[in-house]
């Protein structure tokens, strides 16, 4: 007499293989069919921030790359200081930077493109609020923030839209007694 649950039969070796090999394919076309296309678009446009790698810089030659106090403003003696710094480009597919000012842990940040504007940055000769223009290949501009800030760092904004990672960084010093900068800085 048999005994019940005794006569237990295991899957063959062939069966066990054809069902491994299934299941590799399986899995092989799953990543055929997400994986790749992800990291391809993914990847996708890292040579254009190559290729601008040097282009962009914080140009400490100008003279206005340091902060000063505005005299008489601030509300309840609270002193208000102005951050100036001057930005190259040297290539002519980057249309525009993202700056962020950084200070004791906190920064501010601002995408710098032609034609925009922020109330808390404005460009050399001009008011708060009104339209920046990013300097053309070869060139350099002057830019003025409110606040003040120890170092600024900035990355391209590329043609095509891409924010690259490359930046500059530099520290930024307070200005010169009697230097020409401040007056320029403070101005409006």
């Amino acid at each position: 007499m048999k005994e019940r649950g005794s006569d237990k039969r295991g899957v063959s070796p062939v069966i066990a293989t054809v069902l491994l090999l299934v299941l590799t394919l399986v899995a092989v076309s799953i990543l055929s069919v997400f994986v790749i296309p992800f990291v391809k678009n993914s990847l996708s446009g890292g040579e254009d921030c190559v290729k601008t790698l040097g282009d962009i810089s914080i140009n400490e030659e100008t003279g206005y790359l340091c902060y000063v106090e505005k005299p008489g403003t601030g509300i309840e003696g609270e002193i208000e200081y102005r951050t100036g710094f001057s930005v190259r480009i040297d290539n002519e597919n980057i249309v525009g930077f993202k700056v962020n000012l950084i200070y004791e842990g906190s920064s501010k940040s601002f995408q710098v493109e032609s034609g925009k504007n922020d109330s808390n940055l404005r460009m050399l000769d001009k008011n708060f609020g009104q339209s920046f223009e990013v300097p053309t290949s070869g060139g350099t501009r002057t830019y003025v923030t409110k606040g003040r800030f120890s170092s600024v760092e900035i990355v391209p904004v590329l043609e095509n839209g891409r924010i690259c990672d490359n930046r500059d960084e530099i520290q930024i010093p307070q200005c010169l007694a009697n230097s020409p900068s401040i007056e320029a800085i403070n101005r409006y």
